[in-house]
């Protein structure tokens, strides 16, 4: 069943209302003419889009105005019959500024309301018509959609001789289409519609489609153009007897809700991408900073038997220091029984020979302190020396050069270490 087809019911009750609303405005405005004649009270004011849209919604959003959104809204729910046509424009312009007001999101969900409807499934439409008006109470094609679901019920009931639920149904049915004339009436009111400048207000993007099946015309073609105002508009061809006629409703609001949203989701993700950025760069620099803190403490593994492992430390090297070395393993030990001692200034190179002694008495090699003022004494020889050398000089170095001790060959008991005493280069060392 095709959309225009299957508001046929609908047409009869929409084209006497259209009659009787130009009636009316033929009517108020003969009576407005006469008023201004006789200097009483002035006419009411007239929608112009371009000029009342900002004052209007700046209005509704406040509190103290008498076009309050809360205000108008409660009226409005209630089907106040007092409502004014001014005054439901005023509620649908003000709906532009809440946050469920999402014009392509909206316009998805009427869509799918409508097919439930046109394929029979009128208590799912009905079901899901009530929890879209909770957020979205102005919405022409659902609260139309709405009462055509409670009107099928209604009837199926009354064929079951469910009279009760039945007439409960239909006047829910009448609750809603009553909402639905309320918001049509504002539309008329905004402008003729006839001509760009004066286009017909329509809150959701599709709303002039839905406008023009209910006052008995056939939508032919759908376009979309913008007026000398720079105002976006949905332009419908419509047939009434066989004459085209084209109608323009103005959109550019919800144009602009689209945009600000699409804006502001860009946005979003730009701001999430730069701050996992952010996060990226923060945990590459912990793990530098981490790095470099090692590396200040300068704290390395020692390569240790395992159970006694301990980590090098670095300290401070101070260059008037000498630096000791460890003790030479056994190996090195065995190799070489003596071994050079190099000293740093003042102190020059000195070699001491091994005393050729018994293992048993060995005592190793003594550096002390060295007094050029003094001169090296020696114990008595032995008497087999005595016999060989019974003198013997040796030269002087100036100030300090190399001297060599010959070994004494004495018994085991009577070993005793070479030990370096201080030179005095003045003397002469004799032996006795």
């Amino acid at each position: 069943m095709q959309f225009s087809d299957r508001l046929f019911n609908f047409r009869l009750k929409k084209m006497s209302m259209f009659k009787n609303i130009t009636v009316s405005f033929i009517s108020l405005l003969v009576s407005c003419i006469a008023i201004a004649q006789n200097d009483s009270t002035p006419p009411p004011p007239t929608f112009i889009y371009h000029k009342d849209f900002k004052h209007i919604l700046d209005s509704t959003q406040d509190a103290g105005s008498n076009l309050y959104y809360q205000k108008l809204l409660i009226r409005f729910l209630n089907n106040d019959s007092s409502l004014s046509k001014m005054e439901t424009l005023a509620l649908m312009i003000g709906f532009t500024e809440n946050p469920s007001y999402k014009p392509l999101e909206d316009m998805e969900k009427e869509i799918e309301i409508f097919d439930l409807n046109n394929n029979g499934e009128f208590a799912d439409a009905i079901n899901q018509s009530r929890v879209f008006l909770q957020k979205h109470p102005l919405s022409l094609l659902v609260l139309r959609e709405c009462s055509y679901a409670y009107q099928k019920v209604s009837k199926r009931m009354a064929n079951d001789m469910i009279f009760d639920s039945s007439i409960t149904y239909n006047d829910s049915a009448k609750y809603f289409m009553d909402l639905n004339d309320k918001i049509m009436e504002a539309m008329i009111f905004s402008g003729k519609g006839r001509t760009p400048e004066a286009p017909i207000f329509s809150l959701g993007l599709a709303d002039g489609e839905y406008f023009i099946p209910n006052v008995g015309y056939q939508i032919e073609k759908k376009d979309t153009e913008w007026n000398k105002y720079g105002h976006f508009m949905e332009v419908v061809t419509a047939i009434d007897n066989l004459t085209p006629k084209k109608f323009y409703f103005v959109i550019q609001h919800a144009k602009l809700k689209i945009d600000d949203d699409q804006a502001n989701e860009a946005a979003g993700k730009k701001k999430k991408k730069s701050s996992s950025k952010k996060e990226k760069k923060k945990s590459g620099s912990k793990k530098i900073n981490s790095i470099e803190a090692v590396e200040k403490a300068g704290v390395q593994n020692a390569a240790t038997d395992s159970s006694s492992a301990t980590p090098n430390v670095i300290v401070p090297i101070d260059s008037s220091n000498t630096i000791k070395k460890k003790t030479s393993s056994k190996k090195e030990k065995k190799k070489s029984s003596s071994k050079t001692i190099n000293s740093f200034e003042p102190v020059e190179k000195v070699e001491v020979p091994n005393a050729a002694t018994d293992s048993s008495s060995a005592t190793p090699n003594v550096i002390v302190p060295i007094d050029s003022s003094n001169t090296i004494k020696k114990k008595p020889a032995s008497k087999k020396e005595k016999k060989k050398s019974a003198s013997k000089t040796i030269n002087n170095i100036e100030p300090v050069e190399k001297v060599e001790v010959p070994n004494a060959v004495t018994d085991s008991s009577n070993a005793t270490p070479n030990v370096i005493v201080p030179i005095d280069s003045t003397n002469t060392i004799t032996a006795p």
